[in-house]
């Protein structure tokens, strides 16, 4: 009771000292123009100081911290009396403006009173109170307050404006002042400057806003000392990239000086071996990497991102100004375009994602120049940058060059539009082809690549499946929701999220009757409905999975639209601002409805909007507000609502959580166990490998320099993948990414993995025939590294072979075990070989039952299993063999969660295991898991715990142990490594060689991933590489003693060097013959 006397009496104080301020005001500036002015600096300053109180408020009493603190400040959640009084005088003050003179002309007539209750009540309507009650719920009944309570401060408002304006206004004095103030000197001085030097003062403001919003939008990761590195992605690929190319550029450029050019195309230590382009990312500021040393690397990354920012506002402003919009609102909206939502939530983990941002403009201005003044040279500089970079984005960028080449044409040609029309599509194929073969050198082997690697088959084969017409009922609201809600995204990348002012942009643009307008009305129709259609994204994704990542064009459109639009939002008509109402409050249940996840995003997405188009309305009302002052409201706004997204998204969205700390990336390599490797001291070529419990192993050996099995890329040779997959292996999670072998004592072999590390109590994790090499030590764990006893050579031969069609029916343990004996081969390859015998090896192989022994929070049916909880268990019981290597088969094992990382675990051993949804991206389609157990010198039971990490369903048909013998296995080795290739040496760049005797006619097949970059040589004579054992190679030998070299070089490489060669030569004699011709014209 005493604090609502107290809140009351304040309110009432209020009320009283803003109506006598405003009687005050009224009497001294009589001129309605300097009265407006004054009260916007009043409500401004009553703004500020809500701010503050608020924000001090919070972080005294909340004990929220300072990210939260900031959100529930600006977005006017749970807001504390004091600040709440501050708002209120602020909201009364910024209606005084346009009401004054009505409140005067009432005071004549008598009616005050009604115009003051009138403001009172909206001020109600509008106002946001403490205890996060807004004040429009007390038309329907609010908890804190009344109408009444409302109407009755409305005549303290009255009171002291009357008492103050009838008494000072007999005695009051008025000067008249003059309207026209004199410039100071300094003012004219900027002035004159920036009339003569337009574009440096631009680059000088745009380049300090941009730095702030970087501090301002980023706060929450410098804050909490976090890198732009994403540990999803950027951590296993781009950094390790990033740094092994800068390596990579200075050993070639050394290399070069001392006049060797045979620089390197393939190394060993990316994944099993692969072509460089698979690392080596030509996007054109990583080359900049030249220049760092490693040390630094981590800080050039961060650069990197932000550079890439800033050079995307660049080439947006570009364009604005080509088509000759204003400065400053091409300045103000290049930041909503650059902290859009496809860059704060798609860009700043995937780097090349900010690409398109910066090509797409510079191409429609080259393409806008080529149908007006048919200007080619531009066009084809920029294609042919644009294909250098990444092809993939360039596809997409084309379609939507088409769309924007048939709507210029219809605006530029009203004349034989059928000739023109046909004319300008022969200059812009053949510009764009020139541009092609500019960039063939960086596009052939990329594209060479994507199509031997399995994610487009694999892609088509599925999305079959998934319906191309539409995505569900909700799909349109929830896209009308992600169009102003940073931390809320659509499904498939659908990533808008714009700042609220881009709603009441859209309206005002379409209520816009400019026939210039009609063309980008319909693209914004169309690509909203592109949103709507699954098939446009598969389509847009060159067919081979349903993603928006073309969405960046819709940032680039509605962008630009709002740049159309922006000095039109401060002169509305009564029809805009009726419906621009209209729309907020139809807002209000897209976002309540749609958001359903998160209240407070939600929540604060809808008051954004409403804070939005008060200003605007604000804005409108003061007929005599200046560009200037107008600019710097709207300013302030984005500048507010980026830091809303920056803290929702980063922060309150926990996306923070996703990124590494400053400092510790490098430190994450130098300090890991795989640094033991690096300790290893052996002249023979061999691999490393290590057990699936430890995740993080892929594309480390490109950084710490060692040949290892695991590779995460996004394009991953398809011999491979399939090499695991027929294998029912656990070492595969996805299409992108392959971790070990699994401790799969035939596959170890088979890959010439001669060290194996495992952690000590680990002691199963070991495949057959390792002994110790050397013990090391984390502060985390203990390790050991093992050495193979049975090492086979990087080139090993069969006398038999197993026909390709044949192994594709045996079952994956058969397939393992008979590539031991005979080599797997298409039978056009075969030229004088046995044929292999598979029913010997399958007899071999035993199996047994495996029975449900205790679980934890599990549900076991016959054909499925319910996990009812977080981190529930599952324990099966099972007998070792003796002598046998015994492996867990589970059959028809399938999810509908996107990803489950299971844990298979006994006493000493521990691996994980990787369910993924097989209607998802990247999945392998696969329901077939074969699990290594490890080898055992006893007969004995074992228990073996199945950890399930979240509450799941998970399906199955058949779930047994197979036991596959050893006392084989050393023979079979023997056998493979007597006639081998010796003396090896891989020490040269993109070659292999070494001699072997054969006894009589056989295969030798390299432990190297099938490339057709592979050429072979024996004897100095060129033979046929095919593929052998589904992923490697392999070459035919005849009897007798054989020198044999392997040289590499990367496929389509010298055909893109030919076709960018040829093309920069045309390029060059059209530049020299335009200069020429303009010379000309000119004398």
């Amino acid at each position: 009771m005493v604090k609502l006397a107290m809140y009351s009496l304040l309110i009432v104080i209020t009320f009283f000292g803003v109506g006598a301020f405003s009687g005050k005001l009224f009497v001294k500036f009589p001129d309605r123009e300097q009265r407006e002015e004054k009260l916007m600096w009043i409500f401004l300053t009553f703004l500020m100081m809500y701010f503050a109180s608020g924000f001090c408020i919070q972080m005294i009493t909340g004990h929220k911290g300072f990210s939260l603190s900031l959100v529930e400040t600006i977005t006017m959640q749970k807001i504390a009396p004091i600040a709440g009084l501050f708002l209120c005088a602020a909201v009364i003050f910024a209606l005084e403006i346009p009401a004054a003179g009505l409140l005067k002309k009432g005071m004549e007539k008598q009616k005050s009173m009604l115009i003051s209750a009138g403001v009172s009540v909206v001020s109600a309507v509008i106002l946001f109170v403490w205890k996060r009650a807004a004040l429009t719920e007390l038309v329907i009944g609010g908890k804190n307050f009344t109408i009444l309570g409302i109407l009755v401060f409305g005549i303290f408002y009255y009171a002291g404006f009357y008492l103050v304006y009838k008494r000072t206004q007999e005695r009051a004095k008025v000067q008249p002042v003059s309207l026209k103030k004199e410039e100071s000197l300094w003012k004219q001085k900027v002035g004159a400057f920036a009339k003569k030097h337009p574009l440096l003062c631009y680059m000088i403001c745009y380049t300090g806003g941009f730095l702030v919003l970087v501090v301002i939008v980023f706060s929450t990761m410098i804050l909490s000392n976090k890198a732009l590195v994403w540990k999803i992605d950027a951590m296993p690929q781009y950094f390790p990239y990033l740094k092994y190319m800068a390596k990579f550029l200075r050993e070639s450029v050394v290399s070069m000086l001392h006049g060797d050019f045979n620089l390197k195309m393939y190394d060993f230590t990316i994944g099993m071996g692969e072509d460089l382009r698979s690392v080596v990312r030509t996007y054109p500021t990583n080359f900049l990497g030249v220049f760092v040393p490693d040390r630094y690397m981590e800080v050039f990354y961060n650069f990197l991102m932000v550079l890439r920012y800033y050079l995307a506002g660049l080439a947006f402003t570009a364009y604005c100004r080509y088509r000759k919009k204003p400065w400053i609102p091409t300045c103000i909206v290049s930041y909503v375009y650059i902290f859009s939502g496809y860059i704060m939530c798609l860009g700043i983990r995937h780097p090349i994602f900010t690409a398109p941002l910066i090509y797409l403009p510079m191409l429609l201005i080259a393409l806008d120049r080529l149908i007006t003044d048919r200007k080619v040279l531009m066009y084809s500089l920029f294609v042919g940058i644009s294909m250098f970079t990444n092809y993939y984005f360039l596809y997409i960028n084309t379609v939507a060059m088409g769309v924007y080449a048939l709507i210029r044409f219809a605006q530029t040609y009203k004349k034989d539009k059928v000739k023109e029309f046909f004319a300008m599509m022969v200059r812009i194929i053949l510009s764009y082809l020139l541009g092609c073969c500019m960039g063939a050198v960086s596009f052939l082997p990329t594209i060479v690549r994507t199509l031997n690697s399995d994610r487009v088959g694999l892609s088509n084969a599925k999305i079959a499946t998934d319906n191309l017409v539409f995505y569900y009922i909700q799909r349109p609201g929830k896209i009308l929701a992600g169009l102003i809600s940073n931390s809320y995204v659509p499904e498939y990348d659908s990533c808008l999220g714009f700042v609220a002012l881009m709603v009441p942009a859209l309206v005002v643009f379409f209520l816009n009757k400019k026939k210039e307008e009609r063309g980008l009305k319909g693209i914004i129709i169309l690509e909203y409905i592109a949103l709507l259609v699954p098939f446009c994204a598969f389509a847009m994704s060159g067919f081979s999975t349903i993603s928006n990542r073309w969405v960046y064009i819709v940032t680039f459109t509605l962008s630009y639209m709002m740049v159309l639009v922006f000095d039109d939002l401060r002169s509305l008509s009564k029809i805009q601002v009726i419906i621009l109402c209209v729309v907020t409050v139809a807002y209000y249940p897209i976002c309540k409805y749609m958001i359903e996840d998160n209240v407070m995003e939600s929540e604060t997405t809808f008051r954004m909007l409403v804070g939005a188009v008060l200003l605007i309305l604000l804005i409108n009302c003061m007929k005599k507000i200046t560009k200037m002052q107008y600019y710097t409201a709207m300013m302030v706004f984005i500048v507010v609502s980026l830091a809303v997204h920056g803290r929702m998204l980063y922060d309150l969205g926990g996306v923070v959580d996703t990124f590494m700390y400053n400092g510790s990336i490098s430190v994450k390599f130098e300090r890991s166990p795989y640094l033991f490797f690096t300790d290893i001291s052996d002249d023979n070529f061999y691999r490393v490998d290590t057990s699936s419990a430890d995740d993080e192993f892929e594309n480390t050996g490109l950084v710490l320099d060692y040949n290892g099995v695991s590779m995460y890329n996004s394009v991953i040779n398809k011999g491979m993948v399939k090499y695991h997959k027929d294998l029912d292996s656990i070492g595969i999670s996805a299409v992108h990414r392959i971790y070990s072998f699994d401790n799969r004592t035939a596959l170890e072999a088979l890959a010439n993995v001669r060290y194996y590390m495992i952690r000590k109590e680990f002691t199963q994790n070991l495949p057959y025939g390792f002994s110790k090499y050397k013990d090391y030590s984390t502060k985390a764990h203990e390790y050991t590294i093992y050495k193979n006893d049975y090492p086979l050579s990087i080139g090993y031969t069969y006398d038999k072979y197993i026909d390709s069609e044949e192994y594709e029916k045996l079952s994956a343990i058969e397939k393992q075990q008979v590539m031991l004996e005979a080599a797997v081969l298409d039978t056009k390859n075969v030229k004088s070989l046995a044929k292999g015998d598979t029913r010997s090896v399958s007899d071999k192989i035993k199996y047994g039952t495996v029975t449900v022994k205790d679980t934890d929070g599990v549900i076991v049916k016959e054909d499925r299993i319910r996990s009812k909880k977080e981190e529930s268990t599952l324990t099966l019981s099972y007998e070792k063999k003796k002598g046998y290597e015994a492996y867990l088969m589970i059959d028809g094992m399938t999810t509908k969660k996107a990803r489950i990382k299971a844990k298979i675990s006994t006493d000493d051993m521990a691996k994980n295991i990787v369910i993924r949804n097989n209607n998802l991206t990247y999945a392998l389609g696969r329901d077939s898991y074969l699990i290594n157990l490890g080898y055992s010198d006893t007969s004995e039971s074992e228990d073996v715990t199945f950890t399930i990490p979240i509450k799941a369903k998970i399906n199955y048909s058949d779930v047994k142990v197979c036991y596959v013998p050893m006392d084989d296995y050393v023979s079979q080795i023997e056998e493979r490594n007597e006639e081998s290739l010796q003396n090896v040496l891989t020490d040269k760049n993109n070659e292999v060689s070494g001699n072997v005797t054969l006894s009589s006619d056989k295969v030798m097949v390299f432990s190297i991933p099938y490339s057709s970059g592979w050429k072979a040589y024996v004897d100095g004579k060129e033979t046929s590489v095919f593929r052998a054992n589904t992923m490697y190679m392999g070459i035919n030998l005849t009897k007798g003693s054989h020198k044999v070299v392997l040289r590499y070089n990367s496929p389509g490489l010298h055909l893109g060097m030919m076709a960018s060669a040829a093309g920069i030569i045309i390029w060059i004699l059209l530049a020299v013959a335009s200069k020429k011709k303009k010379q000309k014209g000119n004398q």
